[in-house]
């Protein structure tokens, strides 16, 4: 299924949470299940989003709610999640039809797989990541929770991303590598050893030479 939620049947609206991903996933959740929901709307996400009045009214004009959090911040995904969970919204995983996904491959609560994206063979996607467009994650990889896999980022195989990991635009990641929880790999940035928990790996670094 491209769209997957718990009920059809109980959903009313689709909130997505965030800022111009947000757009990209408001444009294919009208694409790919628009005539599933009476309506969706991007908010972005903040700590006053509960007393927003625009949001408020929202939530009150539709019984059912479900979610999608379109946050490339992997520091405020967990808020967001905790956030909509608590006015008992169901996640939504969209899937564009342009996207590849391999039979064998999971692919959790939450999670937005974008344009032309691909995800190989017993690839496991944890809940609420993202996986951009014109991405590819190669074979048996674990994308943890919270994930960001930005456009054209390119994951070889047998790869683990712990939780709240973001890879940037254009980055490639060597077989076999593993990324600790919410590490962060720059745009165009080649990794090709572990990378520690909260580590930050960037080609800009050190004169521009990458050492991960």
């Amino acid at each position: 299924m491209s769209c997957m939620y718990e009920d059809v049947r109980m959903t009313q609206a689709l909130i997505v949470f965030g800022n111009q991903t947000a757009d990209e996933i408001v444009s294919a959740a009208e694409e790919v299940c628009g005539d599933q929901f009476d309506a969706i709307r991007k908010f972005v996400f903040h700590e006053q989003t509960g007393s927003d009045p625009e949001f408020y009214n929202f939530v009150q004009s539709h019984s059912n709610l479900s979610y999608i959090i379109g946050l490339t911040d992997v520091r405020l995904k967990p808020k967001a999640q905790a956030f909509a969970d608590g006015l008992s919204m169901t996640p939504v995983t969209i899937i564009h039809p342009t996207a590849y996904i391999a039979p064998s491959a999971t692919i959790g609560n939450g999670v937005f797989v974008a344009p032309q994206a691909v995800i190989s063979v017993n690839v496991n996607v944890d809940d609420h990541s993202i996986i951009h467009i014109h991405s590819s994650v190669g074979h048996d990889c674990k994308i943890g929770k919270f994930c960001a896999v930005l456009p054209g980022a390119r994951i070889s195989g047998n790869v683990s991303l712990g939780k709240s990991v973001m890879v940037g635009s254009g980055a490639f990641i060597f077989q076999g590598v593993t990324i600790g929880h919410r590490a962060q790999v720059d745009a165009l940035t080649y990794v090709r050893h572990d990378v520690a928990e909260k580590q930050v790996v960037s080609c800009r670094t050190r004169g521009g030479s990458n050492k991960t």
